[in-house]
């Protein structure tokens, strides 16, 4: 019943709160257990021979091989695997560091579509030093050796002239043009002069009749002239696009 001078509102919100304090607070809270009995000890046994034998297990599979079939029957068998101690490194196996991960930008719904659109953000200046730093600890790039420091000369806007030393690296050349030759290696066909004067003459004329169909007339000299100009010479395939 509704009090002198209370509003409804006022009394439905009195109503809500003593349904809670009677149906949720003043009930006392039961302890929910995941598994019991012989599945318990069904799955017990097999999660301890999958550490043993150092198998990585999926949660939904594994719960289905062990008999359970309801949809939180995965989430049911890794609880029950972390309060009995399990190894879970070992059950799941390594996963990625989370400092590769990049966070992703979540764009606000548009009218009329069906989902929001993600893209993932650009890696922060500290993620970029790292990767710098751990591919020079790898050899993956070469900043060169640092080189004397040359006296430059700045002009200040007082007119005064300020030396300035400047410090850098430098990478010489030979190691330049080795990297480049490595970097196309896999694209060269180089043979030397002494290999191509051990092959035949008829694998020669084999190799040359690939590109040039009229060969069996020339000579031996020719032959590895042509030989030696196809080796060296690069081909650009031309599509329909004109990309090559």
């Amino acid at each position: 019943m509704l009090a002198e001078n209370e509003s409804k509102s006022s009394y439905n919100r009195k109503r809500k709160a003593l349904y809670f304090q009677k149906n949720v607070c003043d009930t006392p809270k039961r302890k929910k257990s995941y598994l019991k009995g012989r599945v318990a000890e069904t799955v017990l046994q097999k999660l301890t021979t999958a550490i043993e034998e150092e198998r990585t297990i999926q949660w939904k599979s594994f719960a289905s091989q062990c008999g359970l079939n309801s949809s939180d029957s995965g989430a049911r068998v890794k609880i029950f695997a972390m309060e009995n101690g399990l190894n879970m490194t070992k059950l799941e196996g390594e996963t990625k560091s989370t400092e590769t991960k990049r966070h992703r930008r979540i764009l606000p719904k548009m009218p009329g579509s069906h989902g929001r659109i993600s893209f993932p953000c650009p890696p922060s200046l500290d993620e970029v030093n790292k990767d710098i730093a751990k591919m020079l600890v790898e050899g993956q790039l070469n900043v060169g050796q640092p080189c004397a420091p040359m006296a430059l000369e700045r002009y200040m806007p007082d007119g005064n002239i300020q030396i300035v030393q400047a410090h850098g690296n430098k990478i010489p050349l030979t190691e330049l043009r080795q990297k480049l030759l490595d970097k196309h290696s896999k694209y060269m066909r180089l043979t030397t002069d002494e290999e191509i004067t051990k092959m035949s003459l008829t694998y020669l004329r084999s190799e040359v009749s690939k590109y040039i169909s009229n060969c069996e007339s020339l000579s031996r000299p020719e032959i590895e002239h042509t030989f030696k100009k196809l080796q060296t010479k690069r081909h650009l395939i031309m599509w329909h696009d004109h990309s090559t």
